[in-house]
């Protein structure tokens, strides 16, 4: 009898312990900024790579991998949350800093360097210069060509 009493109340003390409530904590998740898009980091969680067919081919969006630029340069996409159209579908291009071109925009100053680009916009800006080179497709080491990854806020 004292070992079916203790059994109960073991089983019955697991049962209180592993249906604790869990409470997260107040705010937006704290994720280190990886992606730019309209203006605003966001990070990410995971990527899966998957490959588009059928209905989905229109639902990619568009991040792009800037190379030969500020060291700091992260990918930017083409819509983030809140924007219409945005999807966590993404199809990766690479943008390239053309060589010629080192000019910074405001005092027209020879550099080393280019200032991150953080928007779709400033990227079509440098796009329609002449300034950045677009190809289809990840540098190598960079992402898939075709991934799912969720864009999440960055905590400030």
């Amino acid at each position: 009898m004292k070992k079916i009493l203790i059994s109960i109340l073991l089983v019955v003390g697991l049962a209180l312990m592993s249906s604790s409530v869990v409470v997260a904590a107040p705010g937006k998740p704290a994720f280190s900024p990886m992606v730019a898009a309209d203006g605003e980091y966001w990070g990410t969680k995971a990527t899966a790579e998957v490959a588009p067919h059928g209905n989905n081919a229109e639902s990619f969006n568009k991040l792009f991998i800037i190379l030969d630029g500020d060291p700091n340069q992260l990918p930017v996409a083409d819509a983030g949350p809140g924007t219409p159209g945005y999807s966590p579908l993404w199809e990766t291009w690479t943008a390239q800093w053309e060589v010629p071109y080192h000019a910074n925009f405001t005092f027209y100053e020879v550099k080393d360097t280019y200032d991150p680009v953080d928007d779709w916009q400033n990227l079509v800006f440098h796009v329609s210069l002449g300034h950045l080179t677009l190809s289809k497709g990840s540098p190598i080491g960079g992402p898939p060509d075709y991934f799912v990854c969720p864009l999440l806020p960055v905590k400030d």
